[in-house]
């Protein structure tokens, strides 16, 4: 009772772990609840996780928890968009059960255990890729390259689904891609690029600039309706396509997505495409060699016409470098982000020789 009274009054307390736990095995009869971050949860992480097993059939599980009312909202909308993922054929983890009240105002899921072991990796951040690169970003490639942009028919399409306007979701980003002029003053796009490339060289800045505009207006010619028709059907987007976010089978040579909690369906394949192969492009900026290779790997794979696919690789390395990267703040990020512009032009003339 006096967690609902703090919660209607704009405070959350700490679970008691002790509580939860013992509410978590009574609530999955016959299961082992174990913490995962006991220790970061009580020094502020945002979720409680835990691990459960089942000690007679060996089945092991993944448990979300949380007391925190927009972080509650979170977990129905991971739910939702992995069910969503699911019914559509978009291959992601499985749930045991789905958002449940536990007790006052706790909530949780549990869905299926993804472990790590030397047949099934994670990717914590790039330095985890050391001996695994060529094989990470085949994975990815093939999992990109089939799913981003990903046709959901009409006849598909269910009322519980998750419907996005793209363009609206990245008019800080788009806006000179979809809408903005160059001569007229600065756009989402352009006032970013200004904003990275503020503390570097004034003839770099200059020399992206010339090549950057350029493609961003040849796109929004060539891929005109591509950008402003729609049709019955929606497109899939993961909508946070980093290397982060997939879980690699090895011993299956597969991967699948997760961490679709912004996952949703657009109107626009050309969007979804773009949105997930730039992000995931652009979040390489530690390993542009990697990018270069991604590039490489996806051209042949791309569903659009081959006269087209330079021009959206070129809009792509565009996008995934000028709208990720913020003005450095230290310097070791200031290294980053110019060793990712330095990249740009390496890639854009790579893109011609394919």
């Amino acid at each position: 009772m006096l967690n609902k009274i703090l919660s209607l009054l704009g405070f959350t307390r700490l679970m008691d772990l002790a509580k939860v736990k013992q509410d978590l095995e009574t609530a999955l009869t016959g299961l082992e609840v174990t913490y995962i971050n006991e220790k970061s949860y009580l020094n502020g992480s945002r979720y409680l996780m835990a691990h459960s097993k089942n000690s007679k059939t060996g089945t092991e599980g993944f448990i979300k928890i949380s007391n925190k009312k927009e972080l509650i909202a979170n977990l129905y909308k991971e739910v939702s968009a992995i069910t969503m993922s699911n019914l559509i054929g978009v291959p992601t983890t499985k749930f045991y059960k789905k958002v449940t009240n536990l007790n006052d105002n706790i909530y949780y899921y549990h869905r299926e255990w993804l472990p790590e072991s030397n047949e099934r990796v994670f990717i914590t951040d790039l330095s985890t890729l050391e001996g695994f690169e060529e094989t990470h970003l085949q994975l990815a490639t093939d999992l990109i390259s089939k799913y981003a942009g990903k046709q959901v028919l009409k006849e598909e399409i269910n009322p519980g689904f998750i419907f996005c306007d793209i363009k609206v979701h990245w008019a800080s980003c788009y806006s000179q891609m979809w809408k903005g002029n160059k001569n007229q003053g600065n756009t989402g796009l352009e006032g970013k690029m200004k904003r990275v490339l503020g503390t570097l060289d004034k003839e770099l800045a200059e020399e992206i600039s010339l090549v950057a505009y350029p493609i961003l207006d040849q796109f929004r010619t060539v891929f005109h309706n591509e950008i402003t028709d729609t049709t019955d059907s929606l497109y899939f987007v993961h909508n946070d396509c980093t290397p982060r976010n997939f879980y690699y089978k090895l011993d299956e040579n597969s991967s699948i997505y997760i961490d679709l909690e912004f996952s949703c369906l657009t109107q626009y394949k050309i969007m979804a495409m773009n949105n997930d192969i730039g992000n995931f492009y652009g979040r390489l900026t530690a390993k542009p060699d990697l990018q270069t290779k991604f590039l490489e790997m996806i051209y042949p794979k791309l569903d659009i016409p081959v006269e087209k696919r330079k021009l959206f690789l070129k809009h792509i390395v565009t996008v995934g470098t000028l709208s990720l990267p913020k003005a450095p703040a230290e310097e070791k990020t200031r290294k980053l982000d110019l060793m990712l512009i330095n990249a740009y032009i390496q890639n854009i003339n790579f893109i011609d020789s394919l």
